[in-house]
């Protein structure tokens, strides 16, 4: 009986080692996909910048 039992530990055991493997990899790929996310919102508001201070040149110029 108590061996039955401790087979039954042992494979829930593996099926929540499993899962929690699962999850890991889930949750390494989100982050990868913050990342990148990130690492493109950053020079979007790299190019944004520049090109108001370019619109501010250009308007400084035209006020001329």
């Amino acid at each position: 009986m108590k061996t039955k039992e401790s087979l039954d530990q042992h494979d829930r055991m593996k099926g929540l080692e499993y899962d929690l493997q699962k999850t890991v990899i889930r949750i390494d790929e989100t982050n990868k996909n913050v990342e990148a996310r990130t690492f493109d919102i950053r020079n979007k508001q790299v190019a944004l910048q520049d090109n108001e201070n370019e619109i501010g040149r250009l308007r400084e110029i035209n006020s001329n």
